[in-house]
């Protein structure tokens, strides 16, 4: 919770949930204590909680699933591993498979190998992508002052660090948004061949 006042206020509704929650936590032994307290980010206050009421807002406006960010020091592996029993234990997320999704693609070595060949490709059209049109002008972004811009761009700055670091549950909603732009208005597959593409797609099927 953002403060004592919103823990207070909220405990009617959190605490027959309570005892639930703590077993689901236990159940994701492998992070034991993560599962599944932050799994929400306050875009108004710039938290992550479980559920807060600070903003007077109806539940879910304003308000992304992501997962807290974990040490740098954390191998990459691990990092891959802990989003998927996260996302497997989390009552609202539990149905997507992400184990099976990241098998598929060719198991965890093989996706680090893709995203090492795919980070200064991408990185590229981010750059590309912050001085662009489409970037200033082709979306409700056009509508921010000049601080507004610049916190965007960190924004992008921060998505570009946290999907190559495999660190992909604290990439809030609007950063997918901003990568996934980066790359589709900014790339173009017929300059791409062989396994650069095959990288630049396993981006593609994350985000």
């Amino acid at each position: 919770y953002c403060g004592r006042d919103c823990q207070r206020s909220h405990w009617n509704t959190h605490r027959p949930r309570c005892q639930e929650i703590q077993r689901q936590a236990t159940a994701a032994s492998y992070f034991q204590g993560e599962m599944p307290q932050s799994f929400i980010f306050c875009s108004h206050c710039g938290n992550h909680f479980m559920m807060c009421g600070c903003t007077g807002l109806e539940h879910g406006q304003g308000m992304y699933y992501v997962l807290p960010e974990v040490s740098r020091s954390m191998p990459r592996e691990d990092r891959l591993e802990r989003f998927t029993v996260l996302v497997k234990n989390h009552p609202r997320l539990g149905q997507f498979d992400a184990k099976r999704m990241l098998m598929g693609i060719g198991g965890y070595p093989e996706i680090i190998s893709r995203l090492d060949r795919a980070d200064p490709i991408v990185k590229r059209f981010m750059e590309a992508y912050k001085t662009s049109t489409q970037f200033t002008e082709g979306h409700p972004m056009n509508l921010m002052d000049a601080e507004g811009l610049a916190q965007c761009r960190s924004d992008c700055d921060l998505a570009i660090r946290q999907f190559f670091a495999a660190n992909w549950g604290h990439i809030k909603l609007f950063e997918w948004y901003m990568l996934n732009n980066a790359i589709q208005t900014q790339s173009n597959p017929e300059d791409f061949t062989g396994a650069d593409l095959v990288a630049l797609q396993t981006v593609i099927n994350i985000v």
